[in-house]
């Protein structure tokens, strides 16, 4: 498509010259022409280098190292260091965030239900909160804690 605009603004260069040549005057409407046609190939071209500067894959400058309570950082890949345990969890850091996703609502992944009588209360938990976690059961641990305490309070009313 780009290849047709490129010539299409060729021919028209092309006619101008031949008409100036014949007949010496302007030719505001073909200028104006090609002027869009040039302006059309710059911006395609531009989208071009935006869009092949986005293909391009990132490599990781840094990692992010978790295990247990302990964080840390490294400069080399941690899958080359066969010194590190198992449980050590790596999140590659680059030098530019990626592109940014829509927003959504939280989904929710796990939750904490409980009753007592008719009273019945329930915590969510989303799978970002519980990926993300350092002690996963800790959470549901402490949403559990909230049900109790939250059950408390409805019968003490």
């Amino acid at each position: 498509m780009i290849e047709v605009l490129k010539q299409m603004t060729e021919a028209l260069e092309d006619i101008t010259r031949l008409l100036q040549g014949i007949t010496g005057g302007t030719f505001s409407k073909l200028d104006a022409a090609i002027q869009a046609g040039r302006q059309a190939i710059r911006e395609h071209a531009m989208y071009e280098v935006q869009r092949l500067g986005q293909e391009i894959e990132q490599e990781p400058v840094a990692w992010r190292l978790e295990s247990g309570q302990a964080v840390w950082f490294e400069r080399t890949d941690p899958e080359a260091n066969s010194a590190l345990p198992n449980d050590v969890t790596a999140i590659p850091l680059y030098t530019t965030p990626p592109a940014a996703q829509p927003a959504q609502e939280p989904v929710a992944f796990a939750g904490v239900e409980m009753w007592i009588g008719n009273t019945r209360i329930k915590k969510l938990m989303t799978q970002t909160e519980l990926h993300y976690a350092i002690d996963p059961w800790a959470i549901v641990k402490f949403h559990s804690d909230s049900c109790i305490d939250a059950l408390k309070e409805k019968n003490n009313d």
